[in-house]
């Protein structure tokens, strides 16, 4: 947990930042949660899992909400290793 002071603390933000790591041999999977507080304006949060399997794929499910009115998902594969 920390506080950042923009413009000589014209603003004060409050910034909690998180992740667990659970690996099993080759799978690690992250779980990150951030949380961004704006006072008297927003709150922004994100969460969600990262699956990494060790030189062959990354895998996303990342939620963010508070930022726009509907939260925004970021789903998707990233392969490390093609194989034909």
């Amino acid at each position: 947990m920390g506080k950042i002071n923009v413009d000589d603390g014209a603003r004060l933000y409050n910034l909690d930042a998180k992740i667990k790591i659970d690996e099993a041999r080759d799978l690690v999977m992250y779980t990150p949660s951030i949380s961004l507080e704006v006072p008297d304006w927003k709150n922004v949060k994100m969460t969600g899992k990262l699956k990494y399997l060790k030189k062959l794929f990354l895998d996303t499910d990342l939620t963010i909400t508070g930022a726009t009115e509907t939260s925004i998902t970021l789903q998707g594969r990233i392969l490390l290793k093609f194989d034909p």
